[in-house]
């Protein structure tokens, strides 16, 4: 089988993402795939899954201009916003009107934004049993990204880590509820769903998930609908 390797312009070998691709994709390298990538910059990631995938469509939507040099029958390009779902829509319904198999987001990474498009992708144009998976979710720790928050840690002494774990109980870290972090937790609230609203915990209302599981790894986070 062929191996992931990364074109020159995509930065996924050096985030150390493509063995994990590689172990949840290896099993559809030779399906006819449709795989939707937000976010595309010079679009190497593009010829990447098109060459791993010999009978895959590729589609990529970016909101800034989209390469013109890439000609390839098995690629799509769109220019468009994450955040715009009849955007989102349209271009589902021209590429994969059955769905999508692998959703990945690399565009913002900004949480606000990256909510959305999950939301209504993940819902409405994810096939049961997809993938979708949120690149470089560690943004929302760094005070230097738009919607970051710096995470604090306890100093590395009993005394001090068991005054930090008293501290946490009573006060949330702020970027626990900002940007991509935050909407991380979000999703493992909603895989859930089925504890927290749980009719013998008095909790009116159940309602199941339609998440199968999460894996959160560090940068990344790969998310299975349901079959």
């Amino acid at each position: 089988m062929d191996r992931l390797t990364a074109n020159e312009l995509t930065d996924k070998a050096e985030s150390g993402y493509l063995e994990k691709y590689e172990r949840h994709l290896k099993a559809l390298q030779h399906c006819d795939v449709k795989l939707l990538e937000l976010g595309i910059r010079a679009g190497g990631s593009l010829l990447m899954w098109e060459k791993f995938f010999p009978r895959g469509t590729i589609c990529g939507i970016d909101r800034d201009s989209i390469p013109t040099d890439i000609t390839s029958d098995r690629i799509v390009m769109r220019r468009g916003d994450q955040s715009d779902t009849a955007f989102l829509t349209q271009v589902s319904r021209d590429v994969a009107p059955d769905g999508f198999d692998i959703i990945i987001d690399d565009a913002s990474h900004i949480g606000a934004l990256s909510k959305i498009s999950f939301h209504h992708l993940f819902n409405n144009h994810l096939k049961s049993g997809g993938l979708y998976v949120i690149e470089d979710w560690g943004t929302g720790y760094w005070d230097s990204f738009a919607d970051g928050r710096r995470f604090k840690q306890p100093a590395a002494n009993p005394s001090s880590l068991f005054r930090f774990l008293t501290i946490f109980r009573k006060r949330r870290f702020k970027n626990h509820d900002f940007g991509m972090v935050g909407f991380i937790k979000q999703l493992v609230d909603d895989c859930a769903m089925d504890d927290i609203t749980k009719p013998k915990l008095g909790i009116q209302g159940q309602r199941s998930t339609s998440i199968e599981f999460i894996q959160i790894c560090s940068g990344i986070v790969f998310i299975k609908k349901k079959g």
